[in-house]
């Protein structure tokens, strides 16, 4: 660029700070772009790049740098800066490229100052542009609050701003507060902001401060970035975990898609490994499928980091791992584990206890920040003590943390005896004890068996009812709450509440809050092992076992009723908290043989795996169950647990699976002259009935249900019934009688305050007001229905209400809209392996009707690009357009 062109009349020759304001573009999906045209891609990205020209150079812009499909310009007023950008969104959006390969390019502005260095522009706010650009979505302006404040009052007519809120862009110290230019006649309505905090996560809050540890921390992101496999091994307590999550902190803004923590520690067979992957990233079951094959799939084209933590007890699964890796060329994974994994290409980092300094050497406290391990034990004694002191003798914390061989865990749990012991007191208590370690398992690494001398030692320490209290937690699995402690491991004269405030005192046990307000109690792994350990000496496991199995039973029956009730969600949470309960109870259940006890938790469980996308691990939990000799016996619990897994198969559209069950169900039930477990299977024939199209069998199903409801006074059933009665009323044409069911379906749901039915009749009967012209109507019941799928955070729901969604937006003019949300729909239904009954709700395809009104190529872009949102994407895209938030009631789109 020759120089006379820069802004403010900078030259090759002199540098200059001037306030500038900067445009970078670049185009969204190239890759594919290219992959789909080939060699016409170079024409397509040249007339991208006239048009583009055409538009911001005439407005006042300065062509600084082009680079592949990117653009970096600038300009001497922010306002010229406005009409470049608008006017190269028009034109683009205008131009007529090649059949379903339209060009969508995105744009970011910032104002703010720069150092021109001949023809170089350098400085934080031309980053903060770029960033700015890249949090942008195709066909989408975005603008820091810098540049919209000089231009707030000098917007063109018909342009305004749009605030999306603050926003952490990559390697930029604070949020951003970006704004969408809304330019009439252009889309308006785009997913959330690609800003950093944007990025999926399952990290975990730390409770206490990470000490140290800086130089392995580089070491981790260094090597992620130059190897896709990295194994952190070494011994047990030397704080992989943490060193792994404290490193992955750092590297969010690398992986698009994600960073993930996988806890594996539960996890005792290795053909659980894929599941347990997939329920950590969010990846919905699927049941016609491999669960392997579906996170494979899922994974093949995403940029994410997983952390698979404690690998050590399934080195038998380690080949899965390999092939995730060659299945997705954008993954990497980290590992923790005390042994390599021994796969191609795998780096291994040792993780080595804390650094000591050597022996001999005399400290000040002005020392002990240069080692780790003194740094560790000072934090944690204060801590313990906030008037904790050595008196000056530093000598005392370099032998306690040498005799601990600088394990991170094992000086948390002496750092903990301080509240018994001065220092001088701890040393000599080690030193007493260090000579059992050679109690250890002979091929036990040295440091395995010194921190496990450190745990037995805590643990001696205890009185008989705190060590009673201790070995006993081990029985849970992922945690507990207070309650389930006192129920299944209480007695005995042992004060729970005062037990646990002297484990959590010793660094036994952890009180962490997650998924609900209410406390949950952990022990870290390796002190769970030694727990179980103790336990299996102490006789007690299998009375426990059965009392753990007997209480998430209790817990689960209690539950069921609620989630389709008045606060499912709270009761959903509660569920996702116990899942590794609920998993060791089954587990204990199949070992044990007991059926009664696995099917009466699995049918209690059956419409949280369907609402949580889980319905592959509970149709394979049941039918293992099913097949236990015990569940032959043609009792209640079994007609209720066949009635379950044909619910499960229902909505993965195995009709003929469920049709089988169900008849068993009912069977039984009749055998046993249960009229409310008839009236339920009954209804369930119903909709099976009118899927397969015999609407007169379907009308006597549905009958015959209701009038045993009425009898029992089950109003519940009753409105099920009327919902079931009326699709099929529906689907043969008769709106009026359809729409009078789905009515008295609502008030009786409204009446019992039962959620979960009144969102579907809701939809339901949004449908028939739309195909009525009642638009208004259909968008308000419909509004409404979505508010209550939102709470309930029912996936396979939502998809019938973005089919629903669909209809209205199609008959109030607005195609692309309509076609974006019916792919969606289509979308979430093969990614969520949930099929609604498509032969009853009838979801219309908006296509034909749109490629009328804005062409085939059109329709069938916005199609695919509703297909590729995620569930949380669909849902923010529904609300957008609707005008509907979290407190808000929406108004009808125009």
């Amino acid at each position: 660029m020759a120089a006379e062109r820069l802004p403010g009349g900078a030259t090759d020759q002199h540098s200059a700070s001037e306030t500038l304001t900067f445009l970078f573009t670049d185009i969204e999906g190239s890759t594919k772009l290219i992959q789909r045209l080939g060699d016409d891609y170079a024409g397509v990205l040249e007339r991208h790049r006239a048009i583009i020209r055409q538009a911001v150079i005439p407005a006042g812009g300065t062509e600084v740098d082009t680079q592949g499909d990117s653009f970096f310009f600038v300009f001497r007023a922010p306002s010229q800066a406005l009409l470049g950008a608008s006017t190269a969104q028009q034109a683009l959006a205008r131009h007529p490229w090649p059949e379903g390969n339209e060009v969508r390019v995105r744009m970011g502005l910032h104002t703010g100052e720069a150092i021109v260095m001949g023809t170089t522009f350098v400085g934080l706010d031309v980053h903060r542009a770029a960033r700015v650009a890249a949090a942008a979505h195709g066909g989408q302006i975005l603008l820091t609050d810098a540049t919209r404040a000089i231009l707030q009052d000098r917007l063109p007519e018909g342009m305004t701003f749009k605030d999306l809120g603050l926003h952490g862009l990559k390697d930029l110290p604070s949020p951003e507060n970006l704004f969408q230019l809304v330019v009439p006649g252009l889309p308006s309505a785009f997913p959330p902001a690609r800003a950093l905090h944007e990025r999926k996560h399952n990290l975990p809050v730390d409770v206490t401060s990470f000490v140290g540890r800086q130089r392995e921390i580089a070491g981790v992101r260094r090597l992620l970035g130059e190897c896709r496999l990295l194994t952190l091994s070494g011994p047990g307590g030397t704080g992989k975990t943490r060193l792994a999550i404290q490193a992955a902190r750092g590297v969010l803004g690398d992986f698009t898609d994600g960073v993930f923590v996988v806890r594996l520690a539960p996890v005792r067979d290795p053909a659980l490994i894929p599941m347990t992957i997939s329920d950590a990233i969010g990846l919905a079951s699927t049941s016609d499928r491999p669960v392997a094959d579906a996170l494979k799939e899922h994974l093949e084209r995403r940029t994410m980091l997983i952390i698979l933590d404690n690998f050590e007890h399934l080195l038998a699964g380690s080949s899965f791992v390999g092939e995730l890796l060659h299945a997705s060329v954008g993954l990497k994974i980290l590992v923790t584990s005390r042994a390599r994994l021994h796969l191609s290409g795998e780096q291994e980092l040792h993780v080595p206890p804390m650094g000591l300094p050597e022996p001999g050497v005399f400290l000040g406290h002005e020392d002990f920040s240069r080692y780790d391990a003194l740094a560790l034990f000072m934090q944690r004694a204060l801590a313990t003590d906030p008037a904790f002191t050595v008196d000056g003798d530093f000598s005392v914390v370099t032998d306690i943390c040498t005799m601990l061989d600088g394990l991170p865990l094992a000086i948390e749990l002496a750092a903990a005896r301080l509240n018994l012991f001065t220092p001088h007191l701890l040393r000599d208590r080690l030193k007493h004890r260090l000579p059992l370690l050679t109690a250890g398992p002979c091929d036990a690494i040295d440091h395995q068996r010194t921190l496990r001398t450190t745990i037995g030692w805590s643990y001696d320490l205890l009185d008989p009812t705190h060590q009673a209290l201790f070995r006993r937690l081990a029985v849970f699995s992922g945690g507990c709450t207070l309650s389930a402690i006192e129920t299944v491991i209480g007695g005995d004269g042992i004060d729970v509440v005062d037990g646990l405030s002297a484990l959590i005192e010793n660094s036994l046990v952890r009180r962490v809050v997650e998924f609900t307000h209410e406390p949950r109690f952990r022990m870290l792994v390796t002190i769970r092992e030694f727990a179980h350990e103790s336990l299996a000496e102490s006789g007690e496991v299998d009375e426990l076992e059965c009392c753990h199995a007997r209480y998430y039973m209790e817990l689960a029956e209690r539950a069921e009723s609620f989630l389709t009730g008045k606060d499912p969600s709270s009761v959903a949470l509660g569920l996702r908290a116990e899942q590794d309960n609920l998993r060791a109870a089954l587990g204990r259940c199949l070992r044990k043989g007991d059926a009664e006890t696995g099917l009466r938790i699995g049918s209690a469980m059956w419409r949280f795996w369907q609402q949580q996308g889980e319905l592959v691990e509970g149709r394979r939990w049941m039918a293992q169950l099913l097949d236990l000799p015990e569940a032959a016996e043609r009792c209640p619990w079994r007609a209720k647990a066949m009635c379950a897994i044909a619910g499960m198969a229902y909505w993965q559209g195995d009709y003929d699976e469920a049709s089988l069950d169900y008849a068993e169900s009912l069977d039984v039930w009749r055998e046993l002259g249960d009229r409310r477990g008839t009236a339920e299977v009954l209804m369930s024939l119903g909709y099976l009935a009118g899927i397969r199209g015999d609407y007169y069998d379907a009308h006597a199903l549905h009958e015959q249900s209701r009038a045993i409801s009425i009898e029992l006074g089950d109003l519940c059933s009753v409105a099920q019934d009327l919902v079931g009665d009326g699709m099929i009323y529906h689907v043969e044409g008769d709106r009026t009688t359809a729409k009078a069911r789905f009515e008295e379906a609502c008030e009786l749901f409204e009446q019992l305050g039962e959620r979960y039915g009144l969102a579907s009749a809701l939809c339901l009967l949004s449908r028939i007001l739309v195909e009525r012209g009642d638009r208004d109507a259909a968008h308000e019941h419909w509004c409404r229905a979505f508010q209550l799928l939102r709470e309930l955070r029912d996936g396979s729901g939502m998809i019938i209400a973005l089919s629903d969604l669909s209809a209205i937006v199609l008959a109030r003019g607005r195609a692309e809209h309509a076609v974006r949300l019916a792919g969606a729909a289509d979308g979430l239904s093969q990614t969520l392996k949930i099929r609604p009954p498509t032969a009853l709700t009838k979801p219309p395809d908006p296509r034909p009707a749109a490629s009328r009104d804005i062409g085939k190529e059109a329709a069938d872009s916005a199609w695919e690009s509703g297909r590729t949102m995620t569930l949380a994407q669909a849902i923010a895209y529904a609300s957008e357009i609707t005008g509907l938030n979290e407190n808000a009631t929406a108004t009808p789109p125009a």
